[in-house]
């Protein structure tokens, strides 16, 4: 995996560079494909606040011993996230800075506020969103009361006819599913749809949700999940207890997204690399997205830990096949090539 890695000595940006730097980011994450650009008094004032989030969480909310914020580290890749979020968006929207500031402070608080688990922290970062909405996107004090909900998928439409499986297979580019974020202005109208979903999947795929309360919190966490697994190389760790259906929760949201399911439940490796070996032949040589649910059971497998975090690193997990299975994938993927 050396392949994979450099180590650079990279200095500390002066405030400068870092406008500079994050500048240069959203511009190109937004007109590539032939997308449009925002108006440049709407971008800078979306850069400057990137740039203000990002000098603030790094103090306000520094990695640290203290239990909780062990995993903390906030740096260029957290705006980059956040305007990978802004990247899907229609050229419509872009052109109404109300919205577009709204999805800017939606994403900051995705990025940021799911990764973070300490009620101080959270309360931190609700006040520090708070004073940049004040300073950059005063005319958004309207709306403080009546935030709209950003989805990632489209109105009902019968999952079985629209998958989303053309891949590398049938030419489809390189990022992965064609997803646009558009707001909708309550929950009830997410609910409606979902129940659609509910049944479809019952209907189609023999999953039983009976058990699914579709609650506001259940409907913000499938909203959440399927955000994740429709952005290009998305993963999250699910937290939760027993009996709160969350393995439940990404099936419907793998489904409503037209992606295959895989699932990793045992702690035996056998079950695991059988597993991912089909994912990544489905992924990589049929060209289909998919999903890939690890159960925490494998967390005490020193061994799968590192094969996971492998894969999240560099996308691809050392000796996972055999060379004579590398050359049938190979060889399954040269009309592509041409």
């Amino acid at each position: 995996l050396l392949r994979h890695f450099m180590v650079f000595n990279v200095p500390t940006p002066t405030p400068q560079t870092l406008y500079q730097t994050i500048d240069s980011i959203l511009q190109a994450l937004l007109v590539r494909e032939g997308g449009v650009g925002l108006e440049q008094t709407l971008h800078n004032s979306i850069v400057k606040a990137s740039c203000d989030l990002l000098s603030s969480l790094q103090v306000v909310l520094q990695q640290n011993t203290v239990p909780g914020r062990y995993h903390y580290c906030f740096n260029v890749t957290t705006i980059v996230n956040i305007a990978k979020g802004i990247q899907r968006t229609s050229d419509s929207m872009r052109n109404s800075p109300t919205m577009m500031q709204l999805l800017w402070l939606h994403e900051a608080e995705r990025v940021v506020s799911d990764a973070i688990c300490r009620p101080d922290d959270t309360q931190a970062l609700t006040k520090l969103l708070a004073e940049i909405t004040v300073k950059y996107f005063k005319e958004l004090s309207m709306y403080e009361h009546a935030k709209p909900y950003f989805v990632t998928f489209d109105e009902y439409q019968d999952v079985s006819r629209q998958l989303h499986r053309q891949g590398v297979a049938s030419g489809s580019n390189s990022a992965g599913l064609l997803v646009q974020v558009k707001p909708v202005s309550n929950l009830q109208d997410i609910r409606q749809v979902m129940v659609r979903y509910c049944q479809q999947m019952t209907d189609e795929a023999q999953k039983q949700l009976n058990s699914l309360l579709l609650s506001d919190v259940t409907l913000e966490h499938i909203l959440k999940i399927h955000r994740v697994i429709t952005m290009t190389r998305g993963n999250m760790l699910c937290v939760g207890s027993h009996g709160n259906n969350l393995d439940l929760l990404v099936n419907l949201a793998s489904f409503i997204s037209g992606m295959e399911l895989f699932t990793v439940k045992s702690t035996r490796p056998q079950h695991f690399f059988d597993q991912a070996r089909t994912a990544f032949r489905v992924a990589g040589s049929e060209g289909r997205q998919c999903v890939l649910l690890i159960n925490s059971n494998i967390a005490h497998e020193e061994e799968l830990m590192e094969k996971l975090n492998s894969a999240l690193l560099s996308g691809e997990i050392p000796f996972l096949f055999t060379n004579d299975e590398m050359e049938g994938l190979l060889q399954s993927l040269q009309v592509v090539i041409r």
